[in-house]
């Protein structure tokens, strides 16, 4: 892969100036879509090896075309998949042995939630100028009624990058207090598309809601409501729902029949049932059977 973008790159900038406009048009406008190379991979070990070059390749070509609103977004959410993936889950079981280097994955974790986020937000700019500064600090109710269901993808992953830096960094006050924020823009995006991501963004508020205190948002029925409709969304298809399940109400509540049961249904998945999805259900019922491994560390005792 590293090659094949490297050709690119230089078959972009040997040419003349004009051609190279186009070319940089119709190559921008073929990358600037979904991942698929990435979406359908089932060894995650690859795409730890080629994300950061690719990542670094992306942020090039909008030095070209830095007005490419879809461009920032699938920038964004390389940056965004290699906090959770790469940084976050391998922070989280180096973490459970006291690790020191946990400390450190969680720190370029956070770094990069929040440079996938504001790539993201980048793209939203482009397309509503002044609305950024609002979904900040200002009115974010009257900057996301300017959105529609085309704008969805940009609303979910900022959030999601955005309570991901959160998670990353609990002594950030300032950030932490921010909460509501990311928040507000997933409601926003069930509210123009309930069923976004298959149930992706239910997902990710259910996990917001179980985690933040009430005088944030938190709530713990609401969490499992939302918890629900991802799986109804998505048909039981996605690991990481299930997994999702187990951390954040069968542990919280000292279940572990639900905890065992949760996470062995996210082990018996078919990753290659939806090419779409074969990346994320292959590194989540890997995580699956791990956090089984391990459950001793989760409960004080078996049934």
């Amino acid at each position: 892969m590293k090659i094949i973008l490297l050709l690119i790159s230089l078959s972009i900038f040997s040419i003349s100036c004009s051609p190279r406009k186009m070319v940089m048009r119709n190559l921008t406008e073929s990358l600037s879509g979904e991942a698929a190379f990435l979406t359908g991979e089932d060894d995650p070990e690859l795409i730890r090896e080629a994300l950061p070059f690719t990542m670094k390749f992306y942020e090039t070509l909008l030095q070209q075309e830095s007005n490419n609103p879809q461009l920032h977004l699938t920038t964004g959410k390389l940056f965004i998949l290699n906090a959770h993936i790469f940084l976050m889950l391998p922070a989280d079981t180096l973490q459970m042995h006291n690790d020191p280097q946990a400390a450190i994955l969680r720190r370029r974790a956070k770094n990069h939630y929040l440079r996938g986020r504001d790539h993201v937000l980048r793209g939203l700019e482009i397309l509503y100028p002044g609305i950024t500064d609002s979904i900040r600090t200002g009115c974010i109710d009257s900057a996301l009624s300017q959105v529609s269901i085309s704008d969805t993808s940009y609303l979910y992953w900022s959030s999601v990058a955005w309570l991901g830096a959160i998670r990353a960094d609990r002594r950030d006050l300032a950030l932490g207090l921010s909460v509501r924020r990311p928040a507000a823009l997933l409601h926003k995006t069930i509210s123009l598309k309930s069923d976004f991501g298959e149930g992706a963004a239910h997902e990710a508020l259910s996990l917001y809601l179980s985690s933040a205190p009430t005088s944030l948002g938190g709530d713990m029925d609401k969490a499992k409501e939302h918890f629900q409709k991802a799986l109804s969304y998505s048909s039981g298809k996605n690991a990481s729902t299930f997994v999702s399940g187990a951390l954040n109400f069968a542990v919280k509540e000292n279940d572990k029949q639900s905890f065992r049961e949760l996470l062995t249904q996210a082990t018996r998945i078919n990753p290659y049932e939806d090419q779409s999805t074969v990346f994320m259900n292959t590194v989540y019922r890997n995580h699956a059977r791990w956090l089984l491994d391990k459950k001793n560390h989760f409960f004080s005792s078996e049934d």
